[in-house]
């Protein structure tokens, strides 16, 4: 199970968030209060009592605000339609996808295949993945006599681990 990490709170872009608000029906007064919350996002960093100037953000929205989760599921809301051999999870800023195989070597290239198809969605919709934290986790029928896989995700190379944290939760093999 490869899980992508995307920094999406914020990097996102809001113009391909308002076009795909568009492509899902959203128009008249809920689009206008759409594209109202994400304009003139302001940010300023405080350190002890000393508090920067406020800079205008171009990118990014809003997170843990009462519509945050909208506008996530939404801007994500279409990973699947570019998936063939894989089903996708996402929530907050993970991704998770899932592929069965019958053969290990039917797994690896089907992984690396649907991971490239993750990658290029992620690239379209402009977000900015970071390989380093990208895990693949194996459930294996049988966990005697075998190596651990390897796949490659553009030019990034990921180890098969033993328990992974989904949404806070350690899944694994027991021992």
């Amino acid at each position: 199970m490869p899980k992508f990490s995307v920094l999406i709170y914020d990097l996102v872009d809001r113009e391909v968030f308002l076009t795909k608000a568009k492509v899902y029906g959203i128009k008249g007064a809920a689009y206008a209060w759409l594209q109202s919350y994400l304009s003139d996002r302001k940010q300023v960093v405080q350190v002890n009592d000393t508090r920067s100037s406020p800079s205008i953000l171009a990118f990014g929205i809003p997170q843990g605000s009462s519509c945050s989760c909208l506008v996530f599921a939404l801007f994500v809301g279409d990973i699947s339609d570019w998936l063939n051999d894989s089903q996708a999870v996402a929530y907050a800023d993970d991704t998770f996808i899932w592929v069965e195989a019958n053969t290990i070597e039917e797994l690896r290239k089907k992984l690396e295949s649907e991971g490239r198809k993750v990658l290029e969605y992620f690239e379209a919709n402009r977000f900015v993945t970071n390989p380093t934290k990208t895990g693949l986790l194996i459930l294996r029928p049988n966990k005697n006599n075998y190596s651990k896989m390897v796949i490659n995700l553009a030019g990034a190379i990921v180890e098969e681990v033993a328990d992974a944290k989904m949404l806070g939760i350690c899944v694994g093999l027991p021992e």
